[in-house]
């Protein structure tokens, strides 16, 4: 083992030995429950659409544009969301994305017709572009190297854990009061969520809860703890976001063929 190595081990099982906080995991909770959200909002629609395509008149041709129309916009959103993540940081990126795609999502209850709808779409999209990204800065920020593998998987389980929890409770929504109040309900939802988020979350020079021994943890582990360091992304962590969201934008070509011919049969 190099000397650079060595020191570096024994740096971390120095600070690893002193008692801290777990703030980090706080950031993490966070972290689970924006991605909860996010999911629920771009697979209401799914949900709501036997009664959404009966009330509007719009057939499963045109439905399938309507999910296809968040796809586009989602995959195209990518790049500017980083950007303006580089720009503005965690904290203001996540609030901006969660506040205006919970807005889409609860003007989805207000659509009137195919166009309204569509522009619901669009909006809900990109407004929801940011979120991986961010995902990704957070997790490189509060956790030190060798956790982020585990940060991600726990994140990640709220893609999915919110439809498996929040699906019977969907539906009795959509059944006892209708498409509309369920896209209001969830929408509403994903708002006061927003302020949440903006109450709790900081970035770790920041924080007035992360005691010195976790903070120095995270900083061991190679976190972000600096008001500089903070602005400073990786180009390859970036582009890894982009490219694991891209699986969308190759789901959507590779489907459209199959679209089409639906439409013309």
């Amino acid at each position: 083992m190099n000397t650079y190595s060595h020191n570096r081990v024994a740096t971390a099982e120095a600070v690893a030995a002193v008692p801290r906080s777990r703030r980090r995991l706080g950031i993490l909770t966070l972290l689970a429950a924006g991605t909860m959200i996010n999911y629920l909002d771009r697979t209401v629609l799914g949900i709501a659409a036997p009664q959404l395509m009966q009330d509007l008149g719009i057939g499963a041709a045109l439905m399938g544009v309507m999910f296809s129309a968040f796809a586009w916009t989602y995959a195209l959103a990518q790049i500017p969301g980083g950007l303006f993540l580089d720009r503005f940081g965690n904290k203001v990126t996540y609030f901006l994305a969660l506040s205006f795609w919970s807005l889409f999502t609860l003007l989805h209850g207000f659509a009137i017709g195919l166009k309204t709808l569509l522009l619901c779409r669009f909006g809900l999209g990109m407004s929801e572009a940011p979120c991986f990204p961010v995902n990704s800065r957070v997790v490189s920020t509060w956790f030190p190297q060798h956790e982020r593998a585990r940060a991600t998987a726990v994140y990640t389980v709220g893609e999915y854990l919110g439809l498996a929890c929040f699906a019977p409770l969907l539906f009795w929504i959509m059944d006892g009061f209708g498409w509309r109040t369920l896209f209001i309900t969830v929408g509403v939802f994903g708002l006061l969520f927003a302020l949440v988020w903006w109450r709790c979350y900081r970035e770790p020079h920041e924080d007035k809860y992360l005691s010195t021994q976790e903070r120095d943890y995270i900083a061991a582990g190679g976190g972000f703890t600096t008001g500089s360091e903070k602005k400073r992304i990786s180009a390859g962590r970036w582009c890894a976001s982009c490219c694991a969201n891209g699986k969308l934008l190759a789901s959507v070509l590779v489907n459209l063929p199959a679209t089409r011919c639906w439409s013309s049969s």
